[in-house]
């Protein structure tokens, strides 16, 4: 049966200025300013569940953090000009969050150096020759990213000088699940070189179908879980709008299974677009 494609209900007139829009937004996300948003948004998370507000200083490091960890996998990997001015902007985001952190403690300080490590260490091998990088581990690839995500959580507690253990894990397990799913979708566009490189994902063992299944699974599981613990009283209820957030990525994994979007598109701005969205829910919230 034949239908008609998204792009034949759009006006002439629009055409050439979506697609304008469309390249501007895949070149900003390129760069990593997308996914650098997403590290604001679990910030203003995290400062919420902690302090009751949004905390912009909190929110400003932490974009400077996923910006500068991303141009580190960037510069190693795909980024052959420039090289000289990408990795001065890299350095000179990390000693301004180095020096902000030193402010506050030098225990914070130093614990922000861990996320350029990590990353640094996400496709290089500890010991070469004899350790395989985290990413060509099978099935680590997902969780190490989802774990460097959810290790935002426990940094927004040193920074904070709050120690409420009991939120904080279930924050970090819904960052985790939540991150999981959004690595897990993002993989799919590398779906064909990591067959090349003879690296096992979620995706070439169970095959997409099953792959998506899971992930819609874990992303309903994440929802009902925050549900669950304001029900509970563990969070403030300012984190109950978070029952919602299943809504976003179901609409994304559809358009997976239905072939009906750019993968290295939603990758890497319509994925990552929902984070910025929480900064000004949470602020309303709360």
């Amino acid at each position: 049966m034949w239908t008609r494609s998204f792009e034949t209900y759009i006006p002439k007139p629009l055409v050439l200025p979506l697609n304008i829009g469309s390249r501007v937004i895949s070149a900003i996300g390129a760069h990593g300013i997308c996914i650098a948003g997403s590290g604001a948004g679990v910030a203003a998370l995290v400062s919420t569940a902690l302090i009751g507000k949004v905390a912009p200083a909190f929110v400003a490091i932490n974009f400077l953090i996923v910006f500068a960890s991303y141009r580190i996998d960037y510069l190693a990997e795909r980024l052959n000009s420039h090289r000289s001015i990408n990795v001065a902007i890299t350095i000179g985001c990390f000693l301004l969050v180095f020096a902000v952190c030193c402010l506050i403690s030098i225990s914070t300080a130093l614990v922000s150096l861990l996320f350029p490590l990590s990353t640094f260490y996400y496709a290089r091998p500890l010991i070469p020759g004899r350790v395989r990088a985290p990413k060509d581990i099978p099935f680590l690839k997902a969780i190490y990213t989802s774990g460097c995500w959810a290790a935002l959580v426990p940094f927004g507690m040193l920074y904070f000088s709050r120690w409420n253990f009991i939120e904080s894990m279930w924050l970090g397990i819904f960052v985790f699940l939540r991150m999981f799913v959004n690595s897990v979708a993002c993989d799919f566009k590398d779906m064909d070189a990591d067959q090349a490189r003879c690296i096992l994902t979620l995706q070439s063992w169970l095959g997409q179908t099953k792959t998506l299944l899971l992930l819609y699974i874990v992303n309903l599981v994440a929802a009902l879980l925050m549900v669950m613990v304001v029900i509970l009283d563990q969070v403030p209820t300012s984190m109950a709008w978070l029952g919602l957030s299943a809504i976003w990525p179901a609409f994304y994994l559809d358009a997976i299974n239905r072939g009906r979007v750019d993968l290295r598109l939603l990758s890497s701005t319509l994925i990552d677009g929902e984070f910025l969205l929480w900064i000004p829910l949470l602020a309303m919230a709360s």
